[in-house]
């Protein structure tokens, strides 16, 4: 059964995870091929465990994935015991990139990666030499457009990624690009936005619940870099 608003619209939740630690290096700290192929992590299937915890007694109606393994991973562990539609929503993979970053020089791990997503809304406007930022969160808000035109869930568990999960907050909160590179997503983080609909299916409210938990370390303990930040140390740190 549906939750109402006050006023009568249909309120519906959205579950918004990134997903957990990634295969992004190798035993000798040096980047991996393909990030759009990499497995999780022992530690990222660790995170998922956690967060399959605490949302144990959450009701979920169905999931979305962008279908990069990293994503179906996570929700597998997420929901393990959970037989749950699931749909993929290409939409919604993360920003490309461009070249791999293992041809960085030294130099541009700083701007290109740890800081890389402060290039939204200002200089090229552009993820290194890949995508730009505009139309990526463009892409993105089409996602979650297309994904609330699926009238069959109230309560959903959406798995995504860092880049994708800033534009969508961005679109819950109606921010400019300037602010997507503020919201922070830790490995295997919730986000939580309540989005309230007409019987027409036209979106009239949109609000934030919650922002980057971390079941595994809710106070961020061991939280003080960023991802980019801790992806750009290991780069630096890694035999050339």
């Amino acid at each position: 059964m549906s939750l109402l608003a006050l006023d009568g619209a249909r309120r519906r939740r959205i579950h918004l995870l990134r997903h957990a630690e990634a295969a992004y290096f190798d035993a000798e700290g040096r980047r991996t091929g393909d990030s759009r192929i990499v497995a999780l992590t022992e530690r990222g299937r660790e995170q998922a465990a956690a967060m399959r915890a605490l949302l144990a007694e959450v009701t979920l109606d169905a999931v979305v994935v962008s279908g990069l393994p990293r994503t179906v991973e996570t929700a597998d562990i997420v929901l393990e015991g959970r037989d749950l539609p699931r749909r993929t929503e290409p939409l919604l993979e993360e920003i490309n990139s461009g070249r791999s970053m293992a041809e960085l020089p030294p130099e541009q791990i700083l701007p290109d990666v740890a800081y890389a997503f402060f290039h939204a809304g200002r200089d090229t406007g552009r993820y290194r030499d890949g995508e730009h930022f505009e139309p990526f969160v463009r892409r993105c808000h089409d996602g979650i457009e297309k994904v609330l035109a699926w009238k069959d869930w109230d309560n959903l568990l959406l798995v995504a990624h860092g880049g994708v999960n800033r534009a969508l907050l961005c679109w819950a909160l109606g921010a400019p690009l300037a602010a997507f590179p503020v919201f922070e997503q830790d490995s295997c983080c919730l986000n939580i936005i309540d989005v309230d609909v007409t019987p027409d299916g036209d979106v009239v409210r949109r609000f934030i619940r919650a922002v980057n938990v971390t079941p595994y370390d809710v106070p961020k303990r061991q939280h003080h870099m960023t991802t980019l930040e801790g992806m750009a140390r290991r780069m630096m740190a890694a035999p050339r």
